[in-house]
């Protein structure tokens, strides 16, 4: 907190496709939160794991949402998952490195929403919304997970 006793918060907005998407960075409670209105674009219960999908990507870690919201007219579900470790094996696989790294935001936000875009237009050939996380974006999971095992399994 400052010396007034407010919170260090910062806000960023994004639209993808259309859709919009509220960032609210706590650094005191070192939590970003993730606000996403359902739209035609992002809606439940796609949503929750496909804006996590581009930070998985970026960082090279395994990020997941770690309390989620799901509400509706008549009723509303939320829970708690657990938080998984940041390994530092799994760096290497991050896309987003270089000497910007730390100071390119807007690069990283541009990165960010090309991404989720890429990975809500995936659907399946009836036009259904395809649940798990495409082929490209799996390998690259997979290429994380793999980086935190031994030198042999790379």
């Amino acid at each position: 907190m400052d010396a007034t006793g407010d919170r260090n918060m910062r806000e960023k907005a994004l639209t993808i496709d259309g859709a919009e998407l509220h960032l609210v960075f706590d650094d005191d409670a070192d939590l970003l939160i993730m606000l996403a209105p359902a739209s035609n674009i992002l809606f439940p219960p796609f949503a929750e794991n496909w804006l996590c999908e581009p930070l998985r990507i970026l960082f090279g870690q395994p990020i997941y949402p770690r309390f989620v919201l799901r509400q509706s007219t008549k009723q509303s579900m939320n829970w708690v998952r657990p938080s998984p470790v940041w390994p530092r094996q799994s760096k290497a696989s991050a896309l987003w490195q270089g000497p910007k790294q730390l100071s390119d935001r807007d690069g990283f936000w541009e990165s960010y929403r090309r991404l989720l875009s890429y990975i809500t237009c995936g659907h399946d050939p009836k036009g259904v919304p395809i649940w798990e996380a495409n082929r490209r974006i799996q390998f690259y999971i997979e290429v994380i997970q793999v980086a935190c095992g031994s030198r042999w399994v790379c």
